[in-house]
């Protein structure tokens, strides 16, 4: 019967932590394949664009008014600490959820959107240098 040694045990688990740090590196992963990582200066460029926002088997239509850096130290981390606010297009305000949001050329990235302000206002924050 062969034996293996801790050393053996040891580095099959270091390679195995190496694969998993390179394979995930700067990419989030909710309920599908890795996704990029939200940042502001990519929602910047959708601002006036609508964007489909599925939660729970919905979808409601809900176009992007502004992306705004959130009050933070972290000067230059600026671009991973900001809020986005949405008015919804096609009617009711939907409850918060997770959105599942696409569109407006940005990547399809999954957030908590909340109501703000207005009847039709929703927004997402997102802060990402904790």
């Amino acid at each position: 019967m062969a034996e293996v040694s801790r050393r053996a045990v040891l580095m099959g688990g270091v390679g195995v932590l190496g694969v998993a740090a390179v394979g995930f590196g700067d990419s989030a992963v909710i309920g599908r394949a890795a996704a990029a990582v939200p940042s502001r200066s990519t929602y910047v460029t959708a601002i006036g664009e609508v964007f489909d926002a599925t939660a729970d088997g919905r979808t409601s239509r809900m176009r992007l008014t502004s992306a705004q850096n959130l009050s933070t130290s972290a000067g230059s981390r600026r671009s991973e600490s900001f809020v986005l606010t949405f008015e919804t297009v096609d009617g009711a305000r939907p409850g918060d959820a997770i959105y599942s949001l696409s569109g407006g050329g940005v990547p399809v990235h999954d957030l908590f959107v909340s109501a703000t302000g207005s009847e039709s206002a929703m927004q997402a924050v997102v802060n990402r240098t904790v």
